[in-house]
């Protein structure tokens, strides 16, 4: 039996890796890029055939996608001292990559985008995701724009560990953004369903129920021992006036000002529909936090402390 063949750019990353991992479980074949791959080879915890790959410089190595059926783009370059040059070159290499997908027959493409993707977005992070969505055609591609992503790992992991030491949990704009959780574990089952049932088009994979930034600050401060932390009101505008000058000095922060345009421009969608298609439910976040608490082995999660345990 020929077993279907998928590439997952960015697969030694925490979401990529999550999806790689996932699409392997359901048995099909699937081949990794990363920068490093002979790294990301020793690193993972799920046996693919790795290729080098890479948003600038040298590409992506055109082997990899040799009889592919899917590509799916989770790679993604960052730059907390220069968000609009990143922006640049994660469209300029998604641009590139899809048509090498293309010209070798590939059959889908599948993008990793985000719930920061929107017409409103403020954001470089956002903005660049909807210029890399309209590179792909809906008739034939998907794209998946995941919410906010709980796992080891990533824009949680930055924000765990500052909790984990800072003196109160910041409140920005008044509090009023609201955000849509979603375990790692699940969002990677979504997108093995999705892939492996041919949907296109978009979806959302995110929790329902959106809760507001702040309690879910408190809650992940609380999944670490911090059930105490007083909320502090903050000016979101001057805070990212501040968080500019810090970048352009090479200053790195916990939060970037990007980071900040995307919490300002928040939106909450209705994923009832898209959760239908999948035929899914996610697991609520309080469950997941309290997971990663018990099981994780990074850093915050396993510096709880009885005394200032909730």
């Amino acid at each position: 039996m020929i077993r279907r063949c998928a590439v997952v750019t960015g697969a030694g990353g925490l979401v990529g890796g999550a999806i790689a991992r996932a699409l392997a479980q359901a048995g099909w074949q699937v081949r990794g890029t990363a920068r490093d791959p002979a790294t990301a080879a020793r690193r993972s915890q799920v046996d693919l055939t790795w290729f080098g790959g890479d948003l600038d410089g040298n590409g992506f190595d055109p082997q990899a996608l040799d009889g592919a059926e899917v590509l799916v783009h989770a790679a993604w370059a960052s730059d907390a001292t220069a968000p609009a040059q990143a922006a640049q070159r994660n469209v300029r290499g998604a641009e590139r990559l899809f048509g090498q997908a293309r010209d070798h027959g590939v059959v889908s493409r599948v993008f990793v985008s985000s719930m920061s993707a929107h017409a409103g977005a403020l954001s470089h992070y956002g903005r660049s995701k909807v210029q890399v969505e309209a590179l792909l055609d809906p008739a034939r591609d998907l794209v998946v724009r995941p919410g906010f992503v709980l796992g080891e790992g990533g824009v949680f992991q930055r924000l765990a560990s500052t909790l984990a030491v800072a003196p109160a949990v910041p409140s920005f704009y008044g509090g009023s953004a609201q955000l849509q959780p979603i375990g790692l574990q699940d969002l990677a089952n979504g997108f093995e369903r999705s892939i492996s049932r041919g949907l296109r088009g978009t979806l959302t994979i995110a929790q329902p129920q959106a809760v507001p930034v702040v309690q879910f600050y408190r809650e992940v401060a609380a999944s670490i021992g911090r059930a105490r932390l007083p909320v502090v009101p903050l000016p979101g505008d001057a805070a990212v006036m501040v968080l500019g000058w810090c970048e352009r000095i090479g200053l790195r922060l916990p939060m970037t000002s990007d980071n900040l345009l995307g919490q300002k421009a928040l939106v909450v969608a209705d994923v009832t529909g898209d959760l239908a298609r999948l035929q899914m439910t996610p697991m609520d976040y309080r469950i997941v936090l309290r997971d990663l608490a018990t099981r994780a082995t990074t850093p915050p999660w396993n510096r709880r402390t009885d005394k200032e345990s909730p």
